[in-house]
């Protein structure tokens, strides 16, 4: 019977997952699969199909979407918050997976080791980690891969193995950091970036989307392109992490002298200090490229022409 154009027939509902007995310390699925030795705090929260594997755990408040996966010792802080079809502490795939094999004698790695005996990840204080993504447990044993608190990793990215990521750091979708890469406090990829083994990137940095960054970037700097070139400093970005506008022009300027005109940093911090522009943020950088010189790794890159000036007082030199 149809009245008004609408069914009087109610159609009958879906099959529902069982229920199950609940848990009256823990919001647990009866779905989930936990291991023996997994810890999970009494407000925690565990969707279905998810598993904990030996040596999890999960601290106050810990949201867990459905088929979430902590394989090994693998510690979410409290507050965390990890989407559906989120991996944490899986073994990463070897590069050439036939060496891997002659490697290990033909034996294949397990997924699970015993608890205490495989690297750890530890996933910070109030982390957001989106759909999909997934963050590996480093292949040496006194190594250890870290999101930091705050944190907020996109859909798809994925954390190489041996990754060490500082507070606030944003990873935006499909990003790829690949193993041992350092990311200090603040810094932010773009969506599909794509970042070299051993890249270290400084504090607040900022690395545009589809950038292939093979360098390391300093902080307060923005970089793109493929491979990555430093293009400057981010001033609208400093902005609005509350960064006074007097350090910005003190790093913009700290920039155009080593990088545009081709100053020393010796040469480059005894001007600023002179001029009274030498502010603790404008050292963090200066010491950053300082450690680069050492390295032999420091480049100069391509700047375009109308991006900023040379700072007054200061001789270009030719390149």
């Amino acid at each position: 019977m149809v009245r008004y154009g609408r069914a009087t027939q109610r159609y009958p509902k879906g099959p529902k997952y069982p229920k199950g007995p609940k848990n009256p310390m823990t919001d647990i699925s009866p779905l989930a699969e936990i291991h023996s030795s997994a810890r999970v705090d009494r407000s925690a929260s565990v969707g279905p199909f998810c598993i904990l594997g030996p040596g999890a755990e999960l601290a106050a408040g810990v949201r867990l979407a459905g088929r979430v996966s902590l394989a090994g010792r693998v510690t979410v802080g409290g507050g965390s918050r990890l989407a559906c079809g989120v991996t944490a502490g899986e073994q990463a795939p070897p590069a050439d997976a036939e060496a891997d094999h002659e490697l290990n004698g033909g034996e294949i790695t397990p997924l699970f080791l015993g608890p205490g005996r495989e690297p750890a990840v530890v996933i910070g204080d109030d982390v957001r980690v989106a759909a999909a993504a997934v963050i590996y447990r480093p292949r040496d044993e006194n190594q250890i891969t870290v999101i930091g608190d705050g944190g907020d990793i996109g859909p798809h990215a994925m954390i190489g193995p041996g990754c060490r990521l500082g507070a606030a750091v944003t990873v935006r979708h499909a990003a790829t950091l690949s193993s041992d890469v350092h990311v200090a406090a603040y810094a932010r990829l773009g969506a599909h970036a794509v970042v070299a083994p051993g890249v270290c990137i400084g504090e607040s940095a900022n690395i545009e989307p589809h950038s292939y960054v093979t360098q390391d970037v300093p902080p307060f700097a923005v970089a793109g392109g493929r491979p990555t070139r430093i293009k400057g400093i981010d001033r609208p970005r400093l902005a609005r992490l509350g960064m006074d506008d007097r350090v910005i022009t003190e790093l913009e300027d700290a920039f155009l002298m080593i990088y545009q005109a081709r100053l020393e940093i010796d040469a480059a911090r005894e001007l600023l200090r002179k001029r009274d522009m030498l502010a603790p943020a404008v050292n963090q950088f200066l010491m950053f490229l300082e450690r680069l010189a050492e390295r032999g790794e420091r480049t100069a890159p391509a700047i375009p022409q109308n991006f900023n000036t040379v700072p007054s007082g200061v001789e270009r030199k030719a390149a």
